[in-house]
């Protein structure tokens, strides 16, 4: 029997992969881009939080170990308006 073979190296994206995201990128532009996407949120919002949503960590997990206040920020790239307070962590 022949050595099995390591297959394809961590870290290196499967060339499918690859091509599919290049070909919808390329459909992204062709149908307007940013600017075509932003017009079709703003007429679905429904449709484009779930979409938002999918893309959000799912789960966070820490161990912190430290005297005082620890501020945690997680940015999303969507601008919103500050919280009204802060939760603190112990």
């Amino acid at each position: 029997m022949p050595p099995k073979s390591p297959g394809r190296p961590k870290g290196i994206p499967n060339r499918l992969t690859m091509t599919v995201k290049r070909a919808i990128e390329a459909a992204f532009d062709g149908v307007g881009g940013i600017e075509a996407f932003t017009e079709w949120a703003r007429a679905n919002p429904g449709d484009f939080y779930k979409l938002w949503a999918k893309l959000l960590p799912i789960d966070l997990r820490a161990s912190v170990s430290h005297s005082g206040s620890i501020t945690i920020v997680v940015e999303t790239g969507v601008p919103r308006a500050p919280d009204s307070a802060m939760v603190e962590a112990a």
